[in-house]
C-alpha cells in the first residue's frame, strides 16, 4: 500500500503543479469579476485540465511501462 501510494504521489507531482496553479488563478478571477464569470471558469478548468493530461500522457509515455511492470 505505501509502495504504491510513493509511485502515484511520484507520478503525479508535475500534474499536481499545475492543476493548483490553475485552481489559484481561477480562484482570483473569481473573487475579481464575481459569480458571473463561473461559467467561464468552469469551461476554462475542464480545457485546460484536458491539455494538461495530454501532455503529462505525452510526456511520461514511457514512464508508463515501468508503472505497469511494477504490478
Amino acid at each position: 500500500m505505501q509502495k504504491t501510494i510513493r509511485l502515484l504521489f511520484t507520478f503525479y507531482r508535475n500534474y499536481s503543479l499545475f492543476s493548483g496553479f490553475i485552481t489559484c488563478c481561477c480562484l482570483l478571477i473569481y473573487f475579481y469579476y464575481g459569480i458571473h464569470t463561473f461559467t467561464e471558469l468552469c469551461w476554462f478548468k475542464m480545457l485546460t485540465y484536458g491539455l494538461i493530461l495530454f501532455v503529462v500522457n505525452e510526456a511520461k509515455k514511457k514512464e508508463y511501462y515501468y508503472y505497469q511492470n511494477l504490478g
